[in-house]
């Protein structure tokens, strides 16, 4: 049986100041091309009060998680739709937040509030091969 490893590439980036009116950041691999499943981070000094958006999507399309990198802030709602025709059982075993939604179909939609910093590794005990990451992060997150 062959093994699917999936790379995850988190980023932060030090910018002392810029003067523009938008950034445009590229992440590549070592051989020049796009990185596919990346999350950069910026890190602000400036104060601000941001309320976390009320909710974030992670589906089961075709035994895969989509998106496979999501980035959201702490207490956002994470809502786990079913859209393939069998069951899943999502979980983590990650610091940042531990759950488990036993089997469940495509007729629920469970959701999780990831209300701690860090990633959250998913998973589904029943396909293996289903692997997903959640950033959670109060940094301004660009996907």
């Amino acid at each position: 049986m062959k093994r699917l490893f999936v790379g995850v590439f988190f980023m932060v980036v030090a910018v002392q100041s810029v003067v523009a009116d938008s950034v445009r950041i590229e992440t590549l691999a070592g051989d020049g091309q796009p990185l596919a499943n990346a999350a950069l981070l910026i890190e602000s000094k400036k104060v601000s009060v941001r309320v976390p958006e009320a909710s974030a999507v992670v589906d089961q399309v075709d035994k895969q998680f989509t998106p496979t990198v999501s980035a959201v802030e702490p207490g956002t709602d994470v809502v786990f739709p079913n859209s393939d025709n069998i069951r899943h059982h999502v979980y983590s075993f990650s610091e940042a937040k531990n759950f488990e939604l036993k089997l469940y179909s495509d007729k629920e939609k469970p959701s999780v509030n990831f209300d701690k910093a860090g990633i959250v590794t998913l998973g589904c005990n029943i396909h293996d091969q289903i692997v997903a990451y959640v950033l959670v992060s109060d940094a301004t997150m660009l996907l």
